[in-house]
């Protein structure tokens, strides 16, 4: 029992210290923060703050994995919604597309850490991004399950429909997602699920991506059927 009461207690005092680095990255930004500002807003010295952390990055890797953990929530429970895959995969993909885009216009600073995250390749950027393609992957291999998609690797699929909606998806490319002649979230599922129900001239088979142009008839914007 009085191993199970400092577990929870020393499960108590991480979530209290990264609640307090949260407020201030929020406020100052992550680079602007010292551990010391951390102890303050927490009551106790920074030697007590790395009893908990190992070091400012152990910090950042563990707010970065907070606000990871919130898209992927959004993301999960979009994902088991009764309804269609493709259904499924729109909810999906605007949910991401939502809390990115939300943080980024509400909580720049935030928004910085989880880029850096990315762009510097941690941990648990990796796991995150892994964690989005398991999800997108299994809704995809429902669909092809059900017939409803075309046949192939749903891991390779669904990493190509995150990369067709990289651009409002990827943290890091939020920022850009302006631009008049640019198509919006909708418009790009559109094209990417009628690629995945085989609408599209470009077939996915395998592991392999293989682009194919049909004949066109003169006079006509219609492949030869």
């Amino acid at each position: 029992m009085k191993h199970k009461n400092l577990a929870a207690e020393h499960s108590a005092t991480c979530r209290r210290i990264l609640d307090a680095a949260t407020r201030l990255y929020r406020m100052m930004g992550h680079r602007k923060t010292s551990v010391a500002d951390i102890a303050r807003e927490c009551s106790m010295s920074p030697a007590n703050v790395y009893r908990f952390f190992s070091s400012k990055q152990a910090m950042n890797d563990a707010v970065a994995d907070r606000l990871f953990a919130e898209v992927i929530t959004l993301a999960t429970e979009a994902s088991v919604t009764p309804r269609t895959p493709a259904e499924r995969l729109r909810a999906t993909l605007a949910a991401i597309e939502k809390c990115h885009a939300d943080r980024f216009l509400n909580e720049k600073h935030l928004h910085e850490l989880v880029v850096i995250s990315i762009r510097e390749d941690w941990l648990v950027s990796r796991s995150f991004t892994e964690r989005i393609e398991s999800i997108v992957a299994d809704i995809v291999s429902e669909g092809i399950a059900r017939h409803q998609f075309q046949s192939g690797d749903s891991i390779i699929l669904g990493r190509c429909l995150l990369v067709t909606t990289a651009v409002f998806c990827n943290p890091r490319l939020i920022a850009t997602t302006g631009g008049f002649h640019r198509p919006n979230l909708e418009q790009i599922m559109d094209f990417a699920i009628g690629a995945l129900r085989g609408d599209s001239i470009i077939h996915f088979t395998g592991d392999q991506l293989h682009a194919s142009r049909e004949p066109v008839r003169a006079g006509s914007t219609s492949p030869v059927r």
